[in-house]
């Protein structure tokens, strides 16, 4: 009789038993396929993908080969040493009320890691690879609204990331995706436009507007408008005091505005520091952008107005008013704010007092200071030509971080010297 040998069902020869065999030898070959099919699915104690309920933590054994584990709770499936479950043991989990976690045996590892989390909605498909578990998981119905996305959690399970609020895009954060409001570019800035409130000696008022702050990690929106005043120490909120606390108010002083992030709210302080150094330390700000200046004069601020980058005094400030300049060139310091380089604007008068010619010259510090001429290089931006005439002429030079600027006459000789500034020109970080 042909009787072959075999360990799985595979070995099997189908030809086998021949036609001609005693029927007195058919007990060998029952023998050969029970013995094939249990060593084939070894472990088995139920119908094949037979599906049990699990409501609690419980322990995979042998016995669970080929089986669907249906997980109705937040639950975990400790897994028998992969010896004892033996090669190719296999079982389904269906995540179906809670999120499973698989956690093999001892230092043993599934997919690499010490534990997989099956995420509700979810299924994974384990298998015994001799000393460690292998696992394909699928991801379930875990979208439930229009405009949800899917993402892979800190496991590498996909996961469902519900859609964000109106104006929140799709980005990351370094880490996860996440929706979160648009990051501005660098050194943008749009509204927060300053003006004189109605107690114009005291408040400046601040509209509405969205900038990104100075360290370029983070906006600053501003959502409505803001008054602040600058007599009374920083506070919370609209109609609240506007100065760092550890300052005082002081007469012919520069104030620079900013945006604050204090608390996770954004609102508005004054500071002398173009850095917000005090309002960093009086009231824990964490992040910062300056969006403009202002000037308290004698007990009052002075009045402005402004348009975009171009801040304009109401009332023109006199600023020099000297005779006989001489050749050489002097700095002149001007009512535009200091700590940062602003374009000033000004205006001039040169009054001839007593005879003679000039060329005229003003110019930044940083460039090179050149005598001014009327017959060659570099000529100059102003001119007193005429004897017992004057001259008058209106400049935008950048002025220095000390709000200086340079003049320089090519003779000097009997004049006077006027000017008065307008306002200035403050880019207020955008080319940072």
């Amino acid at each position: 009789m042909a009787l072959e040998t075999g360990s799985f069902i595979d070995d099997l020869v189908v030809t086998n038993p021949l036609g001609a065999d005693a029927k007195n030898k058919g007990d060998d070959h029952l023998q050969l396929v029970k013995k094939v099919v249990k060593a084939t699915f070894p472990g088995m104690v139920g119908a094949a993908w037979r599906v049990q309920a699990k409501t609690g933590t419980y322990t995979v054994v042998a016995g669970d080969n080929m089986s669907v584990l249906n997980c109705t709770t937040d639950l975990t499936l400790n897994l028998t040493a992969a010896a004892t479950l033996g090669n190719q043991h296999m079982f389904l989990v269906i995540a179906n009320g809670g999120a499973v976690t698989i956690d093999p045996d001892a230092a043993e590892t599934v997919n690499g890691a010490a534990t997989l989390v099956v995420a509700d909605g979810s299924s994974a498909f384990v298998i015994c690879a001799g000393a460690l578990f292998l696992a394909t998981v699928a991801t379930g119905a875990v979208i439930t609204t229009r405009g949800d996305v899917l993402r892979g959690d800190s496991t590498g399970v996909v996961e469902r990331l519900a859609l964000g609020a109106a104006d929140e895009v799709l980005q990351s954060d370094g880490t996860d995706l996440v929706f979160d409001v648009a990051p501005l570019p660098r050194s943008y800035g749009a509204g927060c436009a300053l003006s004189n409130d109605t107690d114009a000696t005291n408040d400046i008022n601040v509209t509405a507007g969205a900038w990104r702050n100075a360290d370029d990690d983070g906006n600053l929106v501003l959502s409505s408008e803001q008054t602040k005043q600058i007599d009374a120490s920083w506070a919370t909120g609209d109609d609240a005091g506007g100065l760092s606390s550890s300052l005082t108010v002081t007469n012919d002083t520069w104030y620079h505005v900013h945006l604050i992030l204090v608390s996770s709210v954004v609102e508005v302080g004054f500071d002398t520091s173009v850095v917000a150094a005090n309002l960093i330390a009086d009231h824990s700000a964490t992040k910062f952008r300056r969006i403009g200046s202002v000037r308290r004069g004698t007990a009052t601020n002075l009045a402005f107005v402004q348009a975009g980058d171009h801040f304009e005094f109401k009332t023109m400030v006199s600023d020099v008013n000297v005779t006989n300049p001489g050749s050489s060139a002097v700095t002149r310091t001007l009512t535009v704010p200091g700590g940062v380089s602003v374009e000033a604007l000004f205006n001039v008068q040169v009054e001839d007092t007593g005879g003679g010619t000039n060329a005229i010259l003003f110019s930044a510090l940083d460039t090179t200071d050149e005598l001014p001429s009327l017959s060659a290089a570099p000529s100059g931006n102003a001119g007193q030509v005429l004897t017992g005439e004057d001259w008058f002429g209106d400049f935008r030079i950048r002025a220095n971080d000390n709000s200086r600027i340079r003049s320089r006459f090519s003779s000097g000789g009997a004049a006077k010297l006027r000017i008065s500034t307008r306002g200035w020109i403050d880019r207020r970080g955008r080319d940072d």
